[in-house]
């Protein structure tokens, strides 16, 4: 399944389905996506290990990190589908 979020203007939302344009892209299995999710493993280990590809304008994620970082687990009620 895929999900993103839509962070605009102080709003914040996450939306089932592909972005059409995502402005950065996360892209992972359902087993290292599970795993991040409950701690077992953390993005930067994946990222490292190649189970979790970033791409895009990675420059926003450094731009924009605290409005990131307020986020907080927001895809915790998420299903995660295999």
């Amino acid at each position: 399944m895929r999900w993103h979020v839509v962070v605009d203007h102080g709003s914040v939302r996450f939306v089932a389905g592909p972005a059409t344009d995502p402005t950065v892209r996360f892209t992972t299995d359902a087993a290292t996506a599970r795993a991040i999710s409950t701690g077992a493993a953390t993005a930067q280990s994946a990222f490292m290990g190649g189970t979790l590809r970033v791409g895009g304008d990675t420059g926003v994620l450094i731009e924009h990190h605290e409005v990131l970082a307020g986020l907080g687990d927001v895809f915790a009620a998420v299903p995660i589908d295999d």
